[in-house]
This record gives structure tokens, C-alpha cells and sequence, in this order.
């Protein structure tokens, strides 16, 4: 991961299915960055277990469906971007 870990998500011990407890630590929350490694490789953070807790139902569709709205948002974006970098 890349970001902030989203407790309602992530930590919520009401859908144990999903829960994170170990992360690979990358540089930047965006696709193709970096990973950190070590002299042993991959560089882990561990979920400190008394950040799990019961945050109650998540509806993971909506969020899937926002989540994909944001990407493509964020595509047309960068194109008009570009096309106006190129005028």
C-alpha cells in the first residue's frame, strides 16, 4: 500500500475476510511507484493490532464504483491537461 490505511475498511474486524496486517512500504500513492527495499528485500510495515476495531458495515460496490469514477475522472483530466500543454 501506498497511503493511508482506511480503518473502516482495512481494520474493521466486522469483515475479518479483509482485514490488513502487514503492508509493503511504497514511495508515492500512485500507480508504478516505487517500492522500498532493504539489504533483505521488500520493506514491510506491520498493523499495530489494537488499530482493529468493530467501524460496522461498509458498502464495498459503492466504493468500488467511486473509486472507479475517481480513476477515470482523473484520466480525462490529465488528457485535457495534456492537450493544452500541446496548444
Amino acid at each position: 500500500m501506498s497511503g493511508l490505511v482506511d480503518p473502516t475498511s482495512h481494520l474493521n474486524l466486522d469483515y475479518p475476510d479483509h482485514k490488513v496486517s502487514t503492508c509493503i512500504i511504497a514511495e508515492k500513492f500512485e500507480i508504478n511507484a516505487k517500492v522500498k527495499f532493504n539489504d533483505r528485500g521488500l520493506v514491510f510495515a506491520r498493523v499495530d493490532k489494537s488499530t482493529l476495531g468493530h467501524y460496522g458495515r461498509v458498502d464495498y460496490t459503492q466504493r468500488l464504483f467511486d473509486m472507479i469514477e475517481a480513476v477515470k475522472n482523473r484520466r480525462v483530466g490529465k488528457m485535457k491537461k495534456e492537450e493544452s500543454d500541446q496548444n
